[in-house]
């Protein structure tokens, strides 16, 4: 039996859960992100929106951790980022 694992699946579209229908252990399997066509480019289906990381939402995010969190996303599949020059630096 597969079941998504909800918040592995909203955080990064990577992941599910399998469940041994025998003991009821469960396994973590990695999947390829998705991606559709934007014009000529192809892009990951999921984007990450940018916007949060800067001051837009309350105070802005310390620069180490935004950068670590865009790399992260990155390494999950994550080629279509959301950026504005109103976003900030």
């Amino acid at each position: 039996m597969i079941r998504e694992d909800r918040a592995t699946a909203q955080a990064s579209n990577l992941a599910r859960v399998e469940v041994n229908e025998m003991d009821g252990t469960e396994a973590l399997e990695e999947r390829q992100m998705k991606t559709r066509k934007l014009g000529t480019l192809e892009v990951s289906e999921m984007g990450f929106g940018c916007m949060s990381i800067s001051a837009n939402y309350g105070p802005a995010a310390d620069k180490h951790q935004g950068v670590e969190v865009l790399r992260a996303s990155h390494e999950k599949g994550v080629t279509f980022f959301d950026t504005a020059e109103v976003y900030g630096p």
